[in-house]
């Protein structure tokens, strides 16, 4: 892959993350209108929240080995706090 190839595939990366940081912003800013029932819908947005993060510590290199590292005692930790507070 080319160093020009490989800075599209960034920029790519790039412009598709904000676009889903933007659409799961909505959410949490929506989160309140949904009945406390349906709220664990909303734990799969933790672990994309975090790899959200993941992607833009490595400048949003999709090949960026630290995004392969297991870190679940993050995400159980992350998710525990949503579920007890409702709030992700």
């Amino acid at each position: 892959m080319t160093e020009g190839d490989m800075q599209m595939l960034q920029d790519a990366a790039f412009e598709m993350s904000q676009k889903a940081a933007l659409h799961l912003s909505e959410a949490r800013e929506n989160q309140s209108v949904v009945p406390k029932h349906a709220r664990p819908c909303f734990l799969p947005v933790v672990p994309a929240l975090h790899h959200l993060s993941k992607l833009e510590k490595a400048k949003y290199n999709i090949f960026d080995d630290t995004l392969l590292e297991q870190d679940q005692l993050t995400g159980l930790l992350l998710l525990g706090r949503t579920w007890l507070t409702g709030v992700f």
